[in-house]
């Protein structure tokens, strides 16, 4: 700091000692002069008449007063200036105001000179802070770019978890909207199935997996997510969404893009979950299945897009999943809306699904024939 101070002063103390020499010289010469002056009166004073004037080179003449004139008189003199006074003088005097002019001037040069640089510090200084705090604050999205990843995340099998979708749910119920009301418009519809543009929610309950549990103990039931979670990745396509759901249960989010796309999702999945065998460690092998069930969003055709919301169709997908384990395991249940579907029936926390399909509320698809013979059984005898 103090030599920032003193590079600042310098400029002003160099005017100010170039302007005291010049003072100090211009009152050396105005003093030399009024003494050479004082001293001159003192020791030039003339003797006779005659030298006087002829020191001064004075001349008198008279002229005739006979002539009508008046008498006048002529004198003429020249006398040396003072020191003040000569050309030397003047030739200082402009030197001196030159020289402080340009001084004045340099001052001012340097202090802009100064000035200048301090700007282009402090610009420089503003610069590298402004980086310093733009590389933070990307640290800080990144992190907090991974706080977020993590907080969607399931810690043990690395599959999204139920927050992730509550989250990013909106974005995929408004892009089936979009194309579901553009397939209206272009008059497709359907009189039982929604086969319109939609998506599915599918739910996966396993079967065994508590016996593991409590049989091989906690970390066998770990080893067990993480094995299945291979499962569903090598099985589902590249765009579904796979998620833990929580405890033993996973949900897949995925588009349905033909009438028959979840049903052939969800046997594949069953098949594989009955395949593996799964190691508990300890050179044990345990053995799961999966009781499936899901449902469409939209949920009735088209004239009804606005029937369920997007968590009562997971609703439904869940009690399918239960109607699948509570009849036999390892299978799958899709249901369907109609054009008879009613919202207050779907809004007890109860559903009962075989009840809405005899009449004709819901359509019923099952890889358990038990499940498929019964409704077909109940519409016959409704019939």
């Amino acid at each position: 700091m103090e030599t920032k101070k003193t590079n600042t002063l310098n400029p002003c103390r160099a005017f100010l000692n170039s302007l005291q020499l010049g003072l100090l010289c211009l009152i050396l010469v105005v003093a030399f002069g009024y003494g050479s002056t004082a001293f001159g009166k003192q020791t030039t004073q003339p003797t006779d008449v005659s030298a006087g004037l002829k020191a001064r080179n004075l001349q008198f003449s008279q002229i005739s007063l006979q002539r009508g004139l008046s008498q006048g008189v002529s004198l003429r003199s020249h006398a040396e200036p003072a020191l003040w006074q000569t050309p030397w003088a003047y030739s200082f005097y402009t030197l001196f105001f030159g020289s402080i002019i340009v001084s004045y001037k340099r001052s001012q040069n340097k202090k802009l000179e100064h000035a200048a640089k301090y700007s282009a510090k402090l610009e420089n200084e503003v610069n590298a802070r402004t980086r310093e705090l733009s590389e933070r604050n990307d640290e800080l999205k990144a992190l907090n770019n991974k706080l977020r990843e993590a907080s969607f995340t399931d810690a043990l099998t690395g599959l999204k978890n139920r927050r992730y979708l509550y989250e990013s749910v909106s974005s995929m119920v408004a892009s089936v909207g979009r194309r579901a009301e553009c397939t209206k418009q272009g008059g497709a519809e359907s009189n039982t199935v929604d086969i319109a543009p939609s998506m599915f929610f599918m739910m996966i309950d396993l079967d065994g997996f508590k016996l593991i549990n409590d049989t091989y103990g906690h970390d066998a039931g770990d080893r067990v997510l993480i094995q299945v979670r291979e499962v569903l990745e090598s099985t589902c396509r590249k765009a579904d969404t796979i998620m833990r759901w929580g405890g033993d249960e996973f949900m897949i989010v995925g588009d349905n893009t033909s009438s028959r796309a979840a049903e052939q999702l969800a046997e594949r999945l069953r098949c594989k979950l009955e395949e593996c065998q799964y190691q508990l460690g300890g050179g044990h092998v345990g053995r799961l299945s999966g009781s499936i069930g899901f449902a469409m969003y939209p949920f009735s055709p088209l004239k009804k897009t606005g029937l369920l919301t997007w968590e009562q169709v997971v609703a439904v997908a869940d009690h399918a999943a239960y109607l699948a384990k509570k009849n036999g395991r390892n299978a799958w249940v899709g249901v369907y809306g109609t054009r008879k579907s009613i919202w207050e029936e779907f809004t007890k926390n109860k559903i009962d699904l075989v009840t809405l399909a005899k009449q004709g509320m819901v359509n019923i698809r099952s890889s358990l024939d038990v499940v498929t013979e019964f409704v077909q059984q109940m519409k016959r005898g409704e019939a």
